[in-house]
């Protein structure tokens, strides 16, 4: 028994050798289903919460905790309304399960108003309006590489971060610390 690193751009090589499975950390749907239909191989998924529902095993962080941990460093540092931004129309399990997550701990903290603006692949001016108007001094979102947008609209809106709105995001890039100024992530 052992284990092959095979980087993505050398799968081919699953046609030479014999293995019992794949765990993949891709980050890329296609080529994991890809993969799945070229060698019908059990596969595993590190963190591919779209892949979750799709006949293929994932291993996913626990949303709830990390949820948990965001807000009660917001509630540590005095902010009281915190929104979060989501995928409401989204299948994906792990925004579905950090929309219930930040729900459910928001009501803990004794049924303060929950504060959810939607996005798409990007985040529009509109809803950056929406965010900036509502009020709040702190926000958690999904990918960092929405937030240099993000924090650009707050910007010519009139609001600084983190002076005005701190910020949190998911994914814990190695390209959050090149925004200005360094983004405050986590995985």
């Amino acid at each position: 028994d052992e284990c092959i690193f095979i980087p993505d751009t050398h799968m081919h090589l699953l046609d030479r050798i014999s293995c019992d499975g794949i765990i993949s950390s891709f980050y890329n749907p296609e080529k994991e289903k890809k993969l799945l239909a070229d060698y019908s191989l059990p596969m595993v998924v590190i963190n591919e919460y779209s892949l979750h529902s799709e006949g293929i095993w994932s291993v996913i962080s626990d949303e709830y905790d990390a949820v948990h941990r965001a807000l009660s460093l917001f509630y540590s540092k005095g902010h009281s309304k915190i929104g979060i931004l989501s995928r409401l129309k989204d299948e994906n399990y792990s925004m579905k399960h950090r929309d219930m997550a930040y729900r459910e701990i928001m009501k803990r903290y004794g049924g303060v108003q929950p504060y959810i603006f939607s996005w798409d692949t990007i985040v529009q001016p509109s809803e950056a309006k929406n965010i900036i108007d509502s009020g709040i001094t702190a926000l958690l979102a999904p990918m960092e590489m929405n937030m240099g947008q993000l924090m650009n609209l707050a910007g010519r809106l009139g609001r600084r971060i983190p002076d005005d709105i701190s910020l949190i995001a998911w994914e814990n890039s190695e390209a959050s610390v090149f925004f200005n100024p360094p983004l405050t992530t986590f995985s």
